[in-house]
């Protein structure tokens, strides 16, 4: 009787790095203990993963491994092996035993992840993109879409047409959507809509472009965009708008003096087209808000507020000159980031701009004054044009630190902060050797950083460890099936999703979605996930405050090893600024719950009499359990008040 084989459902990138693998051999060595480096902890409790215990034991022994090499040079000298049924018809091998016991572990999705692209596209050319939380979503989140639209109906530099239109759609795009017909929802009104109590005011439909614009959430999970106007050249009138996105009616609204109503439309004092918008955390709510072309709007910066609706400019201490305040950032998306000491902290990254000589930082003397200083410690031969950077909040005993990728270098460059001008830069270089150019940057749930694009090829990802520098912080994932690079004008976006994964989208319409491998086991299966069963919910009037415990309910509460909240991504050109993932100190009190302390992080970097929590500033974020195989679960959206 003839043996029945055992039926695998082969992962088709597994199956080709499998091959891979084989067809590379030129020895048996490289078969009896490949040359494979360790996949990174997925915990940042460095628990070790299987393909770490793996890794000094033989695969193969001595005689199989140089007949596979011999074989596979009779039979197929130039091509090789061309699927693993070969293995287990010539050599008579128990390939399902082989799949399950190391070739997933090495080769598979718990090591490389997944990507997939999805069987529609997006309705528009997506230019910038937000996560959101909507009250009719059930925590699988929302992503706003803002399409790219130059606005001025004309043909551009590159002789390619321009949208017809000259206002910015904004759909919202379900994560669980299985077709273009119901994955997207037309928010209505966009803008430039206005809702009843304004419609007697009339805008030209072009105030409502907001291509190029820069946003930031406020405390209430809004979303502010400011400036934008998608034209070439200078910043059009119409780049001093401000907007406001409310996902609870999913309606947009321009800014207005809160204390005279709506239809006082409020402004900001110069155009801004590629500005940046970063969150304060203070109490009034505020916005600082720095860059953007345009003479003036390069170096004035001014703050929103989001109590009194209202914008202000801010300046240097009284009678310094020249003004302090005065920006030294080029205008095009500098990228900033807040620190828990409350002081903005600038990495020299920006998308396209020139370059100042070193990082710089901006110190609050007061509440709308304060000076900028510069920081140095960059090689000035290390270009900023085309990089982007992320803040990294440290773990117990861990500094924050700020990471920098790309530049059209092969390098990432990691810092300290709060940074002096003696705090070295470290430097480590891809793997691969390739330089990088406008990639994209998303800071993931368990501590790491996905790396991904902006290669010439744009299909390159990785997962960094900024705590493993020194050593080896790079864990090389599967790669994008489109190619996202930054050598070409396109526009890209990556976000976290509520459930784990990453989405892209961008100008060309085409959506992928990447798995981590902290979702799969080590027979490249999703893994069993833990589940938060009760929380404090915002949709029931539930929230979260600073330096006080709250309690989350799940079954697997006596397996969880990390808890940390994160902030929704608002991704504009390929860059969030905003982005932190912080972890929280938490204690399991028996039975389903778990007891977490929300950070206070209250700091006065206005004067002593008023302050922000600059760590996490007040609003809306995901929150995340893992158990102690690193495995996450879907998070649930909570609202910091």
């Amino acid at each position: 009787m003839t043996k029945k084989k055992n039926v695998i459902q082969y992962d088709v990138d597994t199956h080709r790095r499998f091959l891979a693998f084989l067809n590379a051999a030129q020895h048996p060595l490289d078969l009896i203990a490949p040359n494979i480096p360790p996949c990174n902890t997925i915990l940042r409790t460095r628990i070790a993963l299987a393909v770490n215990n793996l890794q000094p034991q033989r695969l193969i022994d001595e005689k199989l491994a140089q007949r596979i090499i011999d074989v596979r040079n009779e039979r197929s000298p130039i091509i090789g092996f061309t699927h693993i049924e070969q293995i287990r018809d010539w050599f008579e091998i128990d390939i399902f035993d082989w799949w399950n016991n190391w070739i997933c572990v090495f080769f598979g999705t718990a090591r490389f992840g997944a990507w997939q692209r999805l069987n529609y596209d997006t309705c528009i050319n997506v230019a910038q993109a937000a996560l959101v939380h909507t009250p009719d979503d059930d925590h699988y989140g929302r992503v706003l879409l803002i399409e790219q639209v130059f606005g001025d109906g004309e043909i551009n530099p590159s002789g390619h047409n321009l949208n017809e239109e000259d206002y910015s759609r904004t759909p919202l795009w379900k994560p669980q959507g299985t077709t273009q017909a119901n994955a997207f929802e037309e928010n209505a009104p966009h803008p430039p809509g206005l809702g009843p109590e304004v419609s007697h005011n009339y805008f030209e439909p072009s105030r409502g472009n907001l291509y190029c614009s820069a946003h930031s959430f406020l405390s209430d999970g809004s979303l502010l965009a400011v400036g934008g106007g998608g034209q070439y050249g200078q910043p059009p009138e119409i780049a001093n708008m401000a907007w406001i996105f409310d996902p609870k009616i999913k309606e947009w609204h321009p800014t207005y003096n809160k204390s005279i109503g709506h239809g006082s439309f409020t402004e900001m004092s110069v155009g801004r087209w590629y500005p940046t918008a970063i969150t304060l955390g203070d109490d009034a709510g505020r916005v600082l808000i720095v860059g953007g072309a345009g003479s003036e709007s390069t170096t004035h910066m001014e703050v929103y507020n989001e109590h009194s609706g209202t914008f202000s400019t801010i300046s240097g201490p009284a009678g310094e000159i020249p003004d302090p305040s005065q920006s030294p950032i080029t205008w095009d998306y500098p990228n900033l980031h807040l620190q828990r000491n409350g002081e903005i902290f600038y990495s020299r990254a920006m998308r396209t701009g020139g370059v100042i000589n070193g990082p710089a930082r901006f110190s609050f003397t007061s509440h709308d004054a304060g000076r900028w200083s510069f920081i140095g410690g960059v090689a000035e031969s290390s270009s900023a044009r085309g990089s982007a950077s992320a803040m990294l909040i440290g773990e117990v005993g861990e500094p924050d630190r700020v990471i920098l990728v790309g530049g059209s270098t092969n390098e990432v460059r990691v810092i300290d902060v709060p940074a002096s001008s003696s705090t070295p830069w470290q430097v480590a270089l891809f793997p691969d050797g390739l330089s990088r150019n406008r990639a994209n940057l998303v800071l993931l749930p368990d501590g790491t950083v996905l790396i991904a694009g902006g290669t010439t090829t744009g299909t390159e990802c990785y997962l960094f460890d900024a705590a493993q520098m020194g050593g080896n912080p790079f864990t090389q994932v599967a790669g994008l099936n489109v190619q996202r690079t930054g050598t070409s004008g396109t526009h890209f976006q990556f976000l976290l999703l509520p459930d784990g994964r990453v989405a892209t989208f961008g100008s060309n319409r085409v959506i992928e979605v990447f798995t981590p491998p902290y979702l799969y086991n080590s027979q490249c299966q999703l893994a069993s996930r833990p589940e938060i069963s009760d929380w404090p919910n915002p949709d029931q009037d539930h929230y979260i405050r600073h330096g006080q415990t709250f309690t989350v309910t799940s079954a697997q509460a006596e397996d969880i090893g990390r808890v940390v909240l994160v902030q929704p991504m608002s991704v504009t050109h390929q860059m969030d600024t905003a982005q932190r993932v912080l972890p929280l100190c938490f204690t399991y009190t028996g039975g389903d719950e778990l007891n977490i302390l929300v950070p206070d992080g209250r700091v006065y970097p206005y004067g002593s009499d008023s302050h922000t929590h600059a760590i996490n500033p007040r609003g809306v974020y995901m929150l995340f359990i893992f158990d102690n195989q690193g495995v996450p679960s879907e998070a649930k959206f909570v609202r910091l008040q």
